[in-house]
């Protein structure tokens, strides 16, 4: 895997965008180090590091709107973005979130959902004790 500044990579602990490399360290844009063995995939376009199960929040200048939606898969097994904020506007075609008037604001990998999710099946076992 090639890593180079400017690159984005997706670790274990979401995605960030390399920025240095300091004796054998690498450092994401949050002036953070980023671990070699954390890290799952680069490439310089942030879009492909978008997998399944992606919650990404984004702006559609042609409609003014912002919202949230997930990547999951249709039938067919490709990826769709399932809007789930706004019944009025349609499930996305994954092909629209490269589209000049469709914004990608931020990403929640589903690696940062499952890590701060809270579990209710947890809390209903400490109930019935």
């Amino acid at each position: 895997m090639e890593l180079n500044v400017g690159n984005y990579v997706r670790t274990t602990n979401g995605i960030s965008k390399i920025v240095a490399f300091y004796s054998n360290a690498i450092f994401n844009d949050k002036n953070k180090r980023i671990e070699n063995n954390s890290i799952i995939k680069s490439s310089p376009n942030i879009i492909d590091l978008i997998e399944v199960y992606d919650v990404l929040k984004l702006f559609d200048e042609e409609y003014g709107l912002t919202y949230k939606a997930e990547v999951v898969l249709d039938e067919e097994g490709h990826k769709y973005i399932g809007n789930y904020e706004h019944s009025d506007l349609l499930n996305l075609e994954w092909e629209l979130i490269s589209n000049e008037h469709v914004t990608l604001l931020s990403i929640v990998t589903k690696e940062q959902f499952s890590a701060m999710e809270y579990k209710l099946w947890q809390l209903k076992i400490c109930l019935k004790r």
